[in-house]
This record gives C-alpha cells, structure tokens and sequence, in this order.
C-alpha cells in the first residue's frame, strides 16, 4: 500500500509520494531526502500543499503523513550520570516550586506526612 510522506528536515521539505505504508517510513525518507536529484521546497506549508494536490491526483490509499527527521547532532545523552538522577530530580523539583511560588507571591509547598 502507498502513502504519501512529506519529509522535514533541517527547515527543508521534501515530498516522495510512493512511500511504502508498511515499511519504515524514516529511513524511506532519508533514502529520498539523500538523492541529490530529489526536489525540495523550504517552505514546508507549500510542501503539504505539493502533497495533497498529489493526493487529489493519485488519491493513496492511506493519505498523506509528515516525517520530521531531527539532526543526531542534536541528540544529547539523556542522563549521562546515572547515580545522580535522582538527587539532580529532587533537587530541580525544589527549586522550581520554591521558583513557581516566589512568583505568585506565596510559599513554597512543603510536604508533610498527614495522618
């Protein structure tokens, strides 16, 4: 079955319009998106416009879905230091309550054993 993808990446949009639906549609897209020949629009609203006068044309059985792909660059480790994450989570939930009631005026919730 066919699906049409409009892949964004990097403030670029591509529109491959024979995309298997039961395959991974990510690394179809990087597929289309390396081909130097594929064509590419910055505006990504035109992009989805291009994909739906597809549609309208060689109406897919499955429509059209948008793929955004993120730069690995970007991808930083989630909690390089284990042993710490659950002092550096209590510690940033204090901080951010004493930071959110500081701004309303009042005190910090505290919490307290009620029984």
């Amino acid at each position: 079955m066919s699906v049409i993808l409009v892949v964004t990446y990097k403030g670029k949009s591509w529109v491959k319009d024979d995309a298997n639906y039961d395959e991974d549609w990510e690394s179809q897209a990087v597929e289309h998106i390396s081909n130097t020949k594929s064509r590419y629009t910055t505006d990504r609203a035109k992009a989805l416009l291009i994909a739906h006068n597809v549609q309208y044309k060689h109406p897919s059985k499955r429509g059209v879905w948008e793929v955004r792909l993120s730069d690995p660059k970007l991808n930083h480790k989630a909690n390089p230091n284990p042993q710490n994450a659950t002092k550096n989570a209590t510690k940033n939930a204090t901080k951010n309550a004493t930071k959110n009631a500081n701004n309303r005026g009042g005190m910090a919730p505290v919490c307290a054993d009620v029984g």
